[in-house]
Formats: structure tokens, sequence, C-alpha cells
């Protein structure tokens, strides 16, 4: 049996798994993915999945577009740090030497000493997840009283929110978010196709439009992925003509709620953001701050001065 296919056997038993990180996530948006094994009495209690590339004569491991995890993950009866100490150097042994190899881990590497000892450098990224234990009308309360009391209202008043599988209205206003903005949209239309073929087929995506209750315009949209224990929002759009309507705002209260009522659902991820107007955001909808490592390692040191001290 090939690595991976062990890995897919292997993810079934890992609860805390990110939807990132399971196999056909990692099919739909990085082709020729691998992974590295560890076991124990012959069965698979660590891995360590990673996405190779190749530009010219240089090697180097990255995160593929719409992948926001990737790194070691253990099996719960394994998943304690003097397990980790022993496993992680198992895994990376495996793992030829890439020019550089960068990932970002998932929440539950909260321990990157068996990292540092193996060469690697780190650091701390952030990002922000509502706890949906603490149920619907807690959650409210803990909202910014100018989304409670004015921008949500407001947006009821203009719009109404829908579910859909438009995919290309979603894209049309995702990209037309970087277009204010002077940038390329940095997810392709068919990479977004690719995904959601997948994603729609596992039952794993919800689009939601806010349309314009006199003339059916987008104002904005929304794209989230789940697994079997979070909801992330992995992309937003909005018109830029029509941003202060605040529909984004009424999208992301009705996506929480639609999270509520998920089965197994614990948490409502924002995914990371270190843009200061984003952070704002996060924290106006009373999401918590959760740390998470960017972990790199480089085959010769002096390339850090390349790189300006990172990796």
């Amino acid at each position: 049996m090939d690595p991976c296919t062990r890995y897919a056997s292997f993810c079934q038993k890992v609860d805390h798994l990110p939807v990132f990180m399971e196999p056909w996530y990692l099919d739909a948006l990085a082709p020729g993915w691998q992974v590295a094994l560890a076991e124990r009495g012959g069965e698979v209690v660590g891995a360590w999945p990673y996405f190779p590339k190749k530009k010219g004569p240089f090697r180097y491991v990255t995160m593929p577009l719409l992948v926001r995890m990737m790194g070691p993950v253990f099996r719960p009866d394994a998943d304690e740090d003097k397990h980790r100490y022993k496993l992680i150097p198992q895994l990376w042994k495996q793992i030829p030497r890439h020019l550089v190899f960068r990932q970002d881990a998932p929440y539950s590497l909260t321990n990157w000493l068996p990292l540092y000892w193996l060469g690697f450098r780190q650091y701390t990224r952030y990002s922000y997840r509502i706890d949906l234990s603490k149920g619907e009308q807690s959650i409210w309360d803990a909202l910014a009283a100018d989304y409670r009391q004015h921008k949500i209202p407001k947006a009821r008043n203009l719009v109404t929110v829908e579910s859909s599988d438009d995919l290309q209205a979603f894209h049309t206003v995702h990209e037309a978010t970087f277009k204010r903005q002077g940038k390329p949209c940095p997810v392709p239309f068919t990479t977004l196709q690719r995904l959601d073929k997948a994603a729609k087929n596992e039952g794993r995506r919800q689009i939601l439009l806010a349309r314009d209750l006199e003339t059916g315009r987008v104002h904005g949209a929304l794209y989230l992925i789940r697994d079997h224990h979070s909801v992330y929002l992995l992309m937003a759009g909005s018109d830029p003509e029509l941003r202060s309507s605040g529909a984004v705002i009424l999208l992301t209260w009705e996506a929480i709620q639609w999270s509520l009522q998920q089965p197994g659902i614990q948490y409502f991820d924002f995914m990371g953001s270190m843009i200061e107007p984003i952070e704002r955001v996060r924290r106006q909808f009373g999401a918590e701050q959760i740390p998470f490592f960017r972990i790199g390692h480089l085959k010769w040191g002096w390339l850090s001065l390349l790189m300006g001290g990172k990796v």
C-alpha cells in the first residue's frame, strides 16, 4: 500500500485533523503531494504531508494555494510531547532535503522544540475563531455594539442572504475585492473550480451570497469549508460599489448561525490574517486569537540572508 493510501486510513483516526490536510483536499489543490509516515507496531501513528515543487534546478516545499495548514500530525494515543520528540525526527529523516521548506503548521502543533533541534526556524502567526459551544445569544452579545445595533440591521434592510451553487457569482465579487486594491486575484477560477467540485462531492462547502432586495445584484459573498469539528471562512468578497451596505458583516453573522446548526461543529474559524484592518474585524466579532507556527528549514543557513532572516 502506497504512503498516500496509508495516510488516508490514518486520517480517519485523527479527530483534530484540519480539512486542509485531508487527502481529498490535497488531491484537489496539491497534485503530487507526498507524506512521510511514522509507525509503531506496524501501524501509522504519525504523518507529515508536504507539497514539493521544482523551479529550474531548485526543489522546495511550500504551501499550496488555499491549503492553510500542513505539518506533522499524530494519532491521539501518540499526541504527547514524549512521543513527538521521537516521531518528528523519524518523519523528518524521510523527507528529502529541499532548498527551502516552509509550512504553516496546524493548531495542534503547540511545541516546536523537536523542530528547533532539527534546525528549523519559526515565527508565530495568528488566526481567530469563535467557540460555538457558547451558544448563539452569547456569541451575539460578544459582537461589537456597532455591528449589533447598526451594521447588521442596516444590511438586512438592503439584502437577502441565500445559500448558492453559483461559483461564478462568488468569484466575481472575490476578484473585485482585489481589483479595488489594484492587485490581481490570487485564486484563478480554474483552481476554485477544482476545489469546489471536490468539496461539493464531500458535502463540505457552503457558498453564501447577499443579493440586493430590489435589483438582485450581489453585494458580497462568502465561501465556507468545513471538516468534522470546524467551519472555516476560506474566502470572501464584496462589490466595491456596494461595500457601504454592510453585507459582508451580515453574511458573516449568517455563516456563524449556519455553523451552529451543523452537527459536531465546535468552532467557526476566520482563518489567519496579520493585516490590521482584517484583524480588527475578527476581534469585533468576538473571536478568540489562536497562535500557530510558520515553520521553515533551509538547506544552507546563509540563504536566510537572501530572505530577510525569515523562512
